[in-house]
Formats: structure tokens, C-alpha cells, sequence
């Protein structure tokens, strides 16, 4: 998937993925989410 052709249900599924992953249903606030995402990929660097 490149960014120039990734849609929109594309990138929900994805998010939707990495959430189901990690089992992180319970961060449900966009906010919540949001920030838990940027600190695990913080980690991985």
C-alpha cells in the first residue's frame, strides 16, 4: 500500500490490527489511542 493509493478503510484496518494486536480495546478515546500508538513506535526506535 503506498500513501499516495492507501485508503481510508485501508488505514482503519490497520489501526483496527495494531489495536487487536495488542489487545489495547479498552483505549477507546481517540486521545488514549492515539498516544499509546506514538509511544509504542517511540519504543521501537
Amino acid at each position: 500500500m503506498a500513501d499516495q493509493t492507501a485508503t481510508v478503510a485501508e488505514l482503519r484496518k490497520l489501526v483496527a490490527d495494531f489495536v487487536a494486536e495488542r489487545r489495547w480495546q479498552g483505549y477507546r478515546d481517540p486521545k488514549n489511542l492515539g498516544l499509546s500508538i506514538a509511544i509504542k513506535t517511540a519504543e521501537r526506535r
